[in-house]
């Protein structure tokens, strides 16, 4: 998998490869293993989240820029990867989550990253101290893109 390593206040390209259970990857050539968590929080807060698997060894985070949807009432949590028409709705901002929602009339809420939101989830795992971040191509664009 090729994705964005934040170091030293730079990002690096690197190729990640994963054991054969998916449980642990490693960087190129490096023996560290990091244990990868994706930074989609659909519950509690991103914080907690956050929080919670910097107490892992070894803990890496994978921030990449989605939109998901989710039915309402939505009982497992777990939404969609979807592709909308963002213009469409009307995005208000979710500190929680730390990413923006909007709703639509039939009854599903979306969530979607933004430069704002993906930089936030940054700075957020650096100030609890996860010390491995990775970015996805696409969340990589997103946050290297020149200001509008």
């Amino acid at each position: 998998m090729n994705v964005w390593m934040l170091q030293n206040d730079r990002w690096k390209n690197v190729t990640l490869h994963f054991d054969r259970e998916y449980t642990t990857c490693r960087i190129e050539d490096s023996k560290k293993p990091f244990h990868l968590y994706d930074a989609v929080v659909t519950g509690g807060t991103f914080f907690q989240f956050l929080s919670d698997i910097h107490s892992e060894p070894n803990a890496a985070l994978l921030i990449d820029r989605s939109c998901f949807s989710f039915p309402l009432p939505c009982r497992s949590g777990i939404g969609k990867i979807c592709d909308i028409d963002e213009d469409r709705y009307i995005w208000q901002r979710s500190d929680d989550l730390c990413c923006e929602y909007a709703c639509d009339p039939c009854g599903k809420i979306f969530l979607r990253d933004t430069r704002e939101t993906l930089t936030t989830k940054i700075a957020l795992a650096r100030q609890v101290g996860i010390e491995s971040i990775f970015l996805s191509n696409k969340a990589h664009k997103i946050i290297t893109a020149p200001s509008k």
